[in-house]
Parts: C-alpha cells; structure tokens; sequence
C-alpha cells in the first residue's frame, strides 16, 4: 500500500486499465469507431461500478475491501468525476472523426488523473494528480484542429504550469516547517501548537503559496481567464470535462486539504484563509457571472459561470473552516453541491454539442431551438434553470445547504449576496430560455442527435428533477461521506 495515498496498487491499475485498454484499441484499430465506442464507455460504467459495489460503510470489511477506493468523501467524489468522464465521452460520439485521434485515450487519462487528485493524502501526491489531470486536457486542445485551440492549449499550459510551479513551492516550504507533507501529518503538526506559539517562519509563505497554486487550477477570480479561453478552445465534450470533471476533482481536493491539513489556521490571526476564501468567493459570484451576462459564445460563457461556481463552493469551504460543529453538514453539501454542478453542466454542453458546427457555438444558434428540436431545448432549459437554482430542481435544494452554512456562520449579508448573484444567472438563463423558445430559427436544424448523447442528455434531466424532488436521500449519502473528512471538526 502507498504510504502517500494510502491505497493499494489495485486501485490505482482500475484507474489506468480503461486508459491503457482504451489506448490499444486506438493504435491497433483506429477505423473501429463501433468498437473504441463501446470500449471507451465500458471504462467509466466499471469504475462506477467497482465505487457502487464497496460504497457501503460496513464495520465488518477486510482493511483491503475498506480501504480500496479510500475514505467516503473521495468514493463521492470519483463516482462524480467518473459520471462527467462518462457524459464527456457520450458527447463525444457525435463529434468523433471515422479514424482515431487519441480523444478519448486523452480523456480517460485525464480522469485518471482525477482519481489520483479527489484520493491522495500527500501534497506531492496531489502536485502529481495536478500534473496527470491538466496535460491530457492540454493535448485534447492541441488535436481539436482548429486555431483557436491550439492557442487555448498555450494558455491553459502557461496557466498550468505556473499552478504547479507555485502548489510545489508551498508544498516544500510547508514540508520544511512542518516535517509532513501528508494531510495528516501537517494537520497534526498544527493542531499540536501550544497556544500562543509563533509558528513556523516557512508556514505562511508556503500557505500562501498553495493557496495561489489552488486558486489558479480551480479558476478563482481573479486567476480565472485562461479557464474561459480554454473551454472555448476545446470541442464540446473536452469542455464539458473542463468545465466539469477538472474543475470537480480541483474543488474537492481543495476542501479536503483546506478542511483537513490546515483546519487549524483557519481563525489564526496571521494565517486565516476563511476570510480570504470568503472574499475571494464573493467577488467570484459577482464578477464572473456578471462577465458571463455579456458573452456571445457558449462555451466561453459556461467557462466564465463554472468560475462564478467556484465562488460559490469557496463561500461553502470558508463556512465550514468558520463553524467546525456543523463541518460534517456543511461537507456534505458541499458534495451535493460538486454532483448538481456535474449534472447542471452535462445537460448544458449536451445542447452545445449539438450544435457545434466549423465554430464553436454562439447564443446566436440556439434562436428557435424548442421548434427545431423540442427534447434538446427543454433539456437545455431544465439545466439552465439548475444553474439559476430555481424551486423543484437539483440546483435550488444545493445551493440552499451552502447558502444556510453562510448564515450558521454568522455571515448574513454574504449570503445575501451570494443568493442575488443567481439573480444574475437566471437573468441570463431566462434570455437564453426566451432565444429558443420565442425567437424564429436562423440556422440550420441541430445535427442528428445519436444514442449515446441522446441517452446522457435524459439521464441528466432526470437526475435534476429526481434530486429536486426528491433530495433526501442524496444527501444522506453525502453527510455519511463526510464523516470521514469532518472528524477533525
């Protein structure tokens, strides 16, 4: 078992094997589209299928069964990052040219990253998951073939580098004030202090460090403009993995190093990341959605409101490191919130690839979609109303968990504010829902919509109405994973 991930090589080779497997089929078969499809769906449904089988938290596991996919917090969110590989790789069924261009190699190797990034206990094991997650995305923009990706490539690997550059600068110096690079070696260090004690000279830079490092690979305003510029660059299901699948695994290794190494500085006066994370949070909201309100490409614009999201979730960590009693209630709806988010985007970007054509796709595009295409336009909508957190779906019962966290810790007009920044969105979700729905067409029909991406497209509209109705039992599912990131609360 790796002493850093605490996790036995099998698991790591489920990971992979998809990968690997995925790979073969493309070097040794390139002109066997039926078959690299089938192959490259089978990866996700058995890595769901392997976390669903050992979900249970059941006392009498072997330590090998209990400890294969790690702790409840990271089985949440890899089934999460393995939904969105899965929806990712469906989207790309229509966009997938007759010969083999490494796509979904590339895909599959990016959520394997993932996987390594949501699971490991090491700030190097985690530098290592940045790494392995962002350079398949790179090359998937590289082999976009169109100008616009390459250079959305050079500006994610710029942005990419420098994340990592600045996340291994504060993992060192944090190593050398503390002796510990694992979570929790560097938690127990803190939490030993004796009150009053000065701490570490390195500390705060190499916090300060990371947190730059985190901030600029989960686009945090105001590090996110390469993260625009990326998913616009990419084809719609690379940008459906971006926007969701990366930003998912960078959001939650965030709070579990946030909530879990450096809980103990959350309230130091030298060293309070709350606040920072509460004010970068709220200008997040602000400022990205209100940026998405003016953008007339799509994908450009769901880049910007996934960077307004991450505002939200920052607001939802920061409460939780300022109200510790209620951290396990807080942490699951985060993890609630991460799945809608998922969900939300999965049904955007299955109208979006729809509707690609030589060009990413404009606002312009979807005029008079409901008469085209009644069933992608209604999808659309549902998830644009998620987005907006609306009344009877998944997106209105996510949101509400954080918001009430905001007002447990005291923070009252934050989350005022955070709760009109979705008047914001739904101003803009409303715009788009009146484009399809009351506006003549002035662009061809949609291309024909085939199997894979019709079935992810209702599978996502059913999932936010399910949660929306009925949210219970998601998050009962979630308060259990949280337990084992909430013991220190």
């Amino acid at each position: 078992m790796s002493p850093i991930l605490s996790l036995p090589p099998a698991t790591m080779a489920l990971f992979w094997l998809p990968t690997l497997a995925c790979a073969v089929v493309e070097v040794a078969l390139p002109a066997q589209r039926a078959l690299r499809a089938l192959l490259s769906l089978a990866g996700p449904v058995a890595v769901l299928g392997v976390v669903g089988f050992l979900w249970p938290e059941v006392a009498g596991q072997s330590p090998p069964l209990a400890t294969f996919l790690g702790d409840g917090f990271g089985r949440f969110a890899l089934g999460t990052i393995w939904v969105l590989a899965f929806f990712a790789i469906a989207l790309r069924r229509g966009e997938e040219p007759r010969s083999a261009d490494g796509g979904d190699t590339l895909l599959l190797l990016s959520a394997a990253g993932g996987s390594l990034l949501v699971l490991s206990a090491d700030l190097f094991a985690t530098l290592s998951g940045f790494a392995l997650t962002l350079v398949p995305v790179w090359g998937l923009a590289s082999v976009s073939g169109r100008i616009e990706g390459r250079e959305a490539a050079l500006k994610g690997l710029l942005a990419g580098v420098l994340s990592l550059v600045l996340f291994a600068l504060g993992s060192a110096l944090i190593l050398a004030a503390t002796g510990h690079s694992t979570l929790a070696g560097i938690g127990g260090f803190l939490r030993d202090l004796p009150p009053g004690e000065a701490l570490p000279p390195l500390l705060a830079p190499g916090v300060a460090l990371l947190l730059g490092g985190l901030g600029l690979f989960v686009a945090a305003v105001p590090l996110h403009m390469w993260f625009s510029d990326l998913a616009e660059g990419l084809p719609a299901s690379a940008s459906l993995w971006l926007t969701g699948g990366v930003l998912v695994a960078g959001l939650a290794v965030s709070a579990r190093i946030l909530l879990t190494a450096l809980l103990p500085l959350a309230q130091h006066p030298q060293i309070g990341w709350v606040e920072l994370l509460r004010g970068v949070g709220l200008v997040a909201l602000l400022v990205a959605n209100a940026v998405a309100l003016v953008q007339s490409r799509l994908q450009r614009m769901a880049g910007y409101l996934a960077a307004g999201q991450t505002g939200f979730l920052l607001l939802g960590i920061a409460a939780a490191g300022e109200v510790r009693g209620e951290g396990e209630h807080i942490v699951g709806g985060i993890l609630v919130f991460l799945l809608v988010h998922a969900l939300t985007w999965a049904g955007l970007y299955a109208g979006f690839s729809r509707l690609t054509g030589p060009e990413p796709p404009r606002v312009s595009h979807l005029e008079g979609l409901a008469r085209q295409c009644p069933w992608l336009a209604a999808v659309m909508g549902l998830a644009l109303l998620c987005l907006s957190g609306m009344p009877l779906t998944a997106g209105f019962f996510s949101r509400l968990v954080l918001l009430e966290a905001m007002v447990s810790a005291g923070w009252t007009g934050t989350a005022v504010l955070a709760a009109l920044s979705l008047g914001l969105v739904l101003v803009m979700s409303l715009g788009l829902v009146a484009a399809m729905v009351m506006r003549p067409p002035t662009s061809a029909s949609p291309r024909p919509t085939g199997v894979w991406p019709a079935l992810a497209a209702a599978v996502t509209a059913v999932a936010i109405l399910a949660i929306g109705f009925l949210p219970g039992g998601v998050l009962r599912v979630a308060l259990q994973a949280a337990r084992s990131l909430a013991l220190g609360f």
